[in-house]
Parts: C-alpha cells; sequence; structure tokens
C-alpha cells in the first residue's frame, strides 16, 4: 500500500536553485540519501560514519540552506506555487510500481485525503487541540493553497499511473473521504470516524483475484470472531505464583 503526499509538497517551499529531485534541501533526507548508498555493502563503519559527521558539520554551518521539516522558511513560502515536488513525488511512485512489478507484488496505490483550508487554520487547530497528539495547522506544510494544490497534482498522478498500469488499483481516498473535520483533524491526521471510512475505503476496494484478499466489510470484520490472548508476566519456573496464559 502507497499512501503519501502531503509530506512532499513541502519541498516545493525552496528556491529554484537549491531544490534537488532526491529532496536534497531537506537535512534529514540528504542525510538518508548518503548513509542509504552504504546499505548492504559496507564492510565498516567508519567510511560512512565520518561522511555522516561531516555532513551534520555542513548542514550546522550552512543552515540557513536547508528547508525546515515544519514550518517553512517565510521568505521561501512563495516557492510553493510552482509545485515543483510533484516530479520528485511522479519519480519516486514510479520506481515502487517497477519494483513491485519486477517482484511480482501486488501494490496498492492511494490518493491523499486532505482537510479543507477554512477549518484547519491555526485558531481551530488550537480550539480543538486538547487532548490530542497529533494536530498541526495546514500552514505548516506552506501556504494552505499550494500545499492542496500540490497533493491534488500528486493524486493526479497516483490515478494516471494506476490507470496506465496492468495490476495496478487505486483506493481514491480523495474522492471517498473529501475535505472535512469529520474525517481529517488537521493537516493529515484522521479522525475516528475518518480512519473507519479509511479501513472501509480500503478493504471494499480491492477486486477479487487482484492478490490483495477478497474484498471484505468493516462491520463484516467486526462481526468476526476473536480472541484475544494476554501473556502475563511468569515468574521462573518451580517459583511461587507462577501464572499460565490467559484467554479471552
Amino acid at each position: 500500500m502507497v499512501y503519501d503526499g502531503i509530506n512532499d509538497a513541502p519541498a516545493s517551499n525552496a528556491p529554484p536553485w537549491l531544490l534537488r529531485e532526491n529532496y536534497d534541501p531537506y537535512a534529514w533526507y540528504q542525510t538518508v540519501n548518503l548513509l542509504a548508498s552504504y546499505h548492504g555493502s559496507a564492510s565498516f563503519a567508519l567510511p560512512y560514519t565520518l561522511r555522516y559527521l561531516l555532513l551534520a558539520l555542513r548542514q550546522a554551518v550552512l543552515r540557513d540552506r536547508y528547508v525546515p521539516i515544519y514550518a517553512p522558511r517565510r521568505a521561501w513560502r512563495r516557492y510553493g506555487r510552482d509545485h515543483r515536488s510533484v516530479a520528485s513525488f511522479t519519480h519516486n511512485l514510479e520506481a515502487i510500481l517497477d519494483l513491485a512489478a519486477q517482484r511480482g507484488d501486488p501494490v496498492l496505490p492511494m490518493t491523499f485525503a486532505t482537510p479543507a483550508p477554512p477549518n484547519h487554520g491555526p485558531d481551530a487547530i488550537r480550539a480543538r487541540k486538547v487532548g490530542k497528539v497529533y494536530i498541526m495547522p495546514l500552514e505548516e506544510r506552506g501556504r494552505p493553497a499550494d500545499v492542496l494544490a500540490a497533493v491534488a497534482r500528486e493524486n493526479d498522478t497516483i490515478r494516471s499511473l494506476a490507470a496506465r498500469r496492468q495490476g495496478v488499483l487505486c483506493v481514491d481516498q480523495a474522492k471517498l473521504m473529501p475535505g472535512s473535520p469529520r474525517y481529517v483533524d488537521d493537516v493529515c491526521h484522521l479522525t475516528v470516524v475518518g480512519s473507519i471510512k479509511f479501513v472501509e475505503n480500503l478493504l471494499t476496494g480491492r477486486p477479487p483475484g487482484s492478490g490483495l484478499g477478497e474484498p471484505v466489510t468493516v462491520r463484516r470484520c467486526m462481526r468476526a470472531p476473536a480472541r484475544v490472548i494476554v501473556e502475563r508476566s511468569r515468574p521462573l519456573a518451580g517459583t511461587p505464583g507462577a501464572t499460565e496464559d490467559a484467554h479471552a
């Protein structure tokens, strides 16, 4: 399953001369890109450890050349209107689909469900933040109109690639859960109702013979008998108080 989009859109909040297809303007991605080249091939940790330390030093000294993960630089937000991150998103999704095809693995891309801007500004978010963990305004990804437009283009890419590739299905979560606080709590995190709807869309969107299992409904899943196994902490054998597994 592939469900992504909102974290790619902010990459556009960078000057054209700085943006790279591999998201290098983000310090975190630049670090991952560096270390990934050693995966499965390095015999010693020292070489890539030294490169990691040099990169960390560079990032600290040239901090103004990197895009913050959250809250893009105010002076750079205007670049978000160009949606240049969509090209990187398309390239990455094509690579995932190609790899799945080579392996013969089923793959299920899904469009990304986005919020409605009027309901997800900083003031509205703060008003609903009580007792919640993941609450962030859309503005932390860039200018709301730019972010939503970028994700919309990414969703079009998902639909287009899925339609052109044999055996690739697409669950259109964006159309099945249109922007509403009923489904999306903030910039991307689902409400309880949204989570149930997301799973229902996923389970009912898999045709028979797709390799992804038979289509079912959430209600059917809820009616299925469940066996919960609770394993209590067990003292060493032969000591008083030894307990058996409890089954419910």
